[in-house]
């Protein structure tokens, strides 16, 4: 796809190495001990033996587990996989998803020329990417993904960006942010080939099962993804995104209210981007669709809950360690994101009613909302150098 080759190591890349490991590691057996506590990954094989036999997917109420949100591909793919022992597949499945994070990041910092930071990335990241890892979430995979397109896209490798955006929209679809605002830029020879490519996406099914189950499958699973409201649900069970912090502030919103100012926020993103593409350099263009994407999937995306930062995590990560001498105020706007978003991540660690006390304050999306602000000054900022670094060259000439 793309050559994403690690530094050499050093000190700091080693002991992240071992610490990563061992998480991993203590992880594996944690879960071969207990597959199916604190797990969701037997939500995902319920959902492929169901397709595997030809049932329905998308059940109201699965006995002992959550709903299956997903896409019928991602149903058909556990078909599969869940061939696996249950434990060896989770297992697996957890490795699997921090192997995908872990060479995103690696790819997404050798192309920022940032090698040498990727250590103490992988230490940063490590708040908000071991619960998800821990108990079975696709959202590290996802984040590998969108990192992996940028990468991609900055080096004109068309097919691959747009396979890679289509995968992870596959599994869940608001990263079709990240494709849509790299389609504006290049509307041409990247939005055909992210249509093919979701479109082959969405086909896959019809060719691995009966037609007729496969359309059923995905009527529900398109009920489901617009049925799905927790405006009205308690704030410590409620989605960590913009909504709750309003109703925290006493703002609340409907549903489509919300979705309005979603779809507000969106269209900001984009003219960001535009903002971006006529007075920045092509790294720092591209480098805008991705922040920003991410700031629009934690902060306003549609189904926000507190795994879903570590989409977050890898720019928070880079923010925190920019050591440009004019980005003071955003390493400290990201540093206090980084320690909000780490007390809401490990909350989950204490007694039940303190840790829901803590996350129904908002204090994650108070703390996405700190890091999108560090992000558009860094936006403006990078466009405004390039501006000046381009009027002295015509100066100059």
């Amino acid at each position: 796809m793309t050559r994403c080759d690690l530094p050499s190591a050093n000190p700091r890349l080693r002991a992240a190495a071992a610490f990563w490991i061992a998480v991993l590691l203590a992880i594996s057996v944690r879960v071969g001990a207990s597959p199916r506590s604190n797990s969701v990954y037997p939500i995902f094989v319920a959902a492929g033996q169901r397709w595997a036999a030809g049932d329905s997917v998308y059940l109201e109420e699965t006995p002992g587990l959550d709903q299956f949100r997903y896409s019928p591909l991602v149903a058909a793919w556990f078909g599969a996989w869940s061939g696996w022992p249950e434990p060896a597949g989770a297992i697996v499945w957890r490795w699997l998803n921090a192997a995908v994070l872990f060479g995103g990041l690696a790819c997404w910092l050798r192309w920022q020329e940032r090698s040498a930071e990727l250590g103490a990335a992988l230490i940063l990241i490590a708040p908000l990417a071991i619960g998800g890892l821990n108990n079975g979430q696709c959202n590290a995979a996802i984040a590998g993904l969108l990192l992996i397109a940028q990468v991609c896209f900055a080096r004109e490798q068309w097919w691959p960006a747009a396979g890679a955006v289509a995968m992870a929209a596959l599994i869940k679809q608001y990263p079709i942010a990240l494709g849509l605002l790299l389609a504006i830029l290049e509307p041409r020879r990247f939005a055909p080939r992210l249509a093919v490519t979701v479109a082959i996406g969405l086909a896959a099914p019809f060719l691995l099962s009966d037609p007729r189950y496969v359309a059923d499958q995905y009527v529900a699973w398109w009920g489901r993804v617009l049925g799905d409201d927790r405006t009205a649900y308690p704030l410590a069970n409620s989605y960590r995104d913009l909504q709750m912090l309003l109703r925290v502030w006493g703002w609340p919103l409907s549903l489509s209210g919300y979705r309005l100012l979603e779809l507000a926020l969106a269209v900001a993103a984009a003219a960001g981007v535009v903002f971006a593409a006529r007075r920045g350099h092509r790294r720092h263009v591209v480098w805008s669709c991705g922040a920003l994407s991410m700031c629009w999937m934690t902060v306003a995306g549609p189904a926000t809950e507190s795994s879903t930062y570590v989409l977050a995590a890898p720019l928070l990560a880079a923010c925190v360690l920019d050591r440009g001498s004019e980005s003071r105020v955003v390493r400290v706007a990201s540093s206090i994101s980084w320690m909000l978003l780490t007390v809401g991540a490990t909350a989950v660690w204490w007694p039940r009613p303190i840790a829901q006390a803590i996350t129904a304050t908002g204090i994650q999306p108070l703390a996405g909302a700190l890091l999108s602000l560090a992000v558009v000054a860094l936006v403006i900022r990078g466009s405004k150098s390039a501006t000046r670094e381009r009027s002295g060259l015509r100066a100059a000439a």
